[in-house]
C-alpha cells in the first residue's frame, strides 16, 4: 500500500487553505514570522513525526521492510536459526629476532599491527606446537630455543568480519608483550574471517525455511544444513552411501567450509550439521554428512612479460590470483587449464605477453575431482 503523504510546505499550506475556508471574507496574515504561520508550521512538525511514526510501524509489519533488530525478532518468532554472528580471520605470523644466544617466550596475546596500524591481530595458543609451553607468561605461550631466529605461531584478528581477512605481508609492526622480537610478518593472507549475517541473507533464510515447511524435501535438507553456519557450500545426492555407492534410501551431503583449510569442515561442525539435517529427514532415510573428497592441485607456469614491466613484481600477485581461483571452485567443479591462465592475466592484462609451461600436478590437462570431490590450491609455482 502507497501512503498518502504530506511534506512540511503541504501540511502548512493546507492548513492555510482550510482556516482561509472557515473565515471568508476576512484578511488572514500568514506570512513568514506571523503568529498563525507560526503556529501552522508548529502543527506540521508534529504531523510530520507522526507520519514518520506511521511508517516506522509499518516497516516492522513486514520482514522484507525491516532492518537490524527488527529483523533478528522476526526470527525470533519462528524455528529460524538466529542471524548468525561475524567470526575472526586466523593466519599464520612470523616472528624474528636478529639474535638468539638464548631461549625466548612468545606470549600469547603477543600484539602485531599492520603498517598503518588499521588491523591488529594477537597470538594465540596451538598447544600442539613444538615450542610451545604453558609457563611463558600468563596464558601460556611459545618458548623458542637459542639459536633458533624464527618461529611461525598462529593468530588471530582482534576485529570480527572481513575486515581480517588482510593480504600476505601486511603484518609488519610490533606491539605489547612482544619482548625481545625484532620483526613480524604474515607469509599468507589470513582467512577465515566473515562479517555478520546481513539482513538480506536473514530474509533469503526465512523465505528458504518457509519453503522447506514441507519437511523432507531437498530443499528443507539444505536449508536446515545451511543454517549451522553461513558461507558453507553443499551438494546433495541421493541413494548412495557415505562412499559414493548406490543404496537406495539413503542420501549423502557433502559440505565445503569455505573458511577451513581447504575446505574441510571439522568433525564438529559435521556433527552439527547431521543433527540439524536429522530433524529435517524423512523417516527411515538415513543421512550422511561429509566433507569433499580432497585433489590438491599444484601448480607451475611460467610468464613472459612486455617490454617496461617488472617481472619479478607480478609473480607474488599472479600466484596468489591462481590459488583464490583454485580455492574458490566448489563442490565437483573441475579446475580448467583456461581458467588459470585467465587468472594470471587478470593480475595484469597489459603487463603479461604470455602464459606458457603451464602444468597441475605434472600435467597439463584439467582435473576433475569427481561429484563428491573438491580441487583446493597446492604449491603454486610461477617463473
Amino acid at each position: 500500500m502507497e501512503l498518502n503523504t504530506r511534506t512540511h510546505d503541504q501540511l502548512v499550506q493546507q492548513q492555510i487553505t482550510a482556516m482561509q475556508a472557515e473565515l471568508p471574507g476576512q484578511d488572514l496574515n500568514t506570512t513568514s514570522g506571523s503568529i498563525l504561520r507560526s503556529l501552522f508550521n508548529a502543527v506540521a512538525a508534529v504531523m510530520l513525526w507522526l507520519q514518520l511514526i506511521a511508517y516506522e510501524v509499518l516497516s516492522v509489519t513486514r520482514l522484507s521492510t525491516s532492518t537490524g533488530t527488527d529483523v533478528d525478532s522476526w526470527l525470533a518468532d519462528w524455528e529460524v536459526q538466529q542471524r548468525q554472528a561475524a567470526t575472526y580471520a586466523t593466519g599464520v605470523t612470523k616472528w624474528e629476532r636478529n639474535s638468539a644466544p638464548r631461549a625466548l617466550g612468545l606470549p600469547v596475546g603477543a600484539m602485531c599491527r599492520t603498517d598503518d596500524g588499521s588491523r591488529t591481530a594477537l597470538v594465540i595458543a596451538d598447544t600442539g606446537h613444538d615450542y610451545w609451553s604453558a609457563d611463558v607468561g600468563s596464558q601460556g605461550g611459545y618458548l623458542v630455543p637459542a639459536d633458533v631466529y624464527a618461529v611461525d605461531v598462529p593468530a588471530e584478528a582482534i576485529e570480527a568480519g572481513v575486515a581480517g581477512n588482510v593480504l600476505a605481508g601486511a603484518y609488519t609492526r610490533i606491539g605489547s608483550n612482544a619482548s625481545g622480537w625484532d620483526r613480524v610478518s604474515n607469509p599468507a593472507a589470513f582467512s577465515g574471517g566473515v562479517d555478520a549475517e546481513s539482513d538480506e541473507s536473514c530474509r533469503a533464510r526465512f523465505r528458504a525455511y518457509i519453503a522447506s515447511l514441507h519437511r523432507g524435501t531437498g530443499i528443507s535438507i539444505l536449508t536446515a544444513a545451511a543454517s549451522v553456519k553461513q558461507g558453507l557450500s553443499f551438494r546433495l545426492v541421493e541413494n548412495v552411501d557415505a562412499a559414493g555407492n548406490w543404496s537406495p534410501g539413503r542420501f549423502l551431503l557433502v559440505v565445503s567450509d569455505p573458511s577451513a583449510t581447504g575446505g574441510q569442515p571439522s568433525s564438529e561442525l559435521l556433527s552439527a550439521i547431521y543433527a540439524a539435517v536429522d530433524a529435517v529427514r524423512p523417516v527411515t532415510v538415513v543421512p550422511a554428512i561429509i566433507g569433499p573428497l580432497r585433489t590438491t592441485a599444484s601448480v607451475r607456469l611460467t610468464i613472459e612479460v612486455n617490454e617496461g614491466y617488472d617481472k619479478d613484481t607480478l609473480l607474488t600477485p599472479i600466484a596468489q590470483a591462481v590459488t583464490a581461483y583454485i580455492n574458490g571452485l566448489g563442490i565437483g567443479a573441475p579446475l580448467r587449464m583456461s581458467r588459470i591462465t585467465n587468472a594470471a592475466f587478470g593480475v595484469s592484462p597489459d603487463g603479461i605477453a604470455n602464459v606458457a609451461n603451464l602444468t597441475v600436478n605434472g600435467i597439463a590437462g584439467d582435473v576433475d575431482p569427481g561429484k563428491l570431490g573438491q580441487v583446493v590450491a597446492g604449491p603454486v609455482v610461477v617463473s
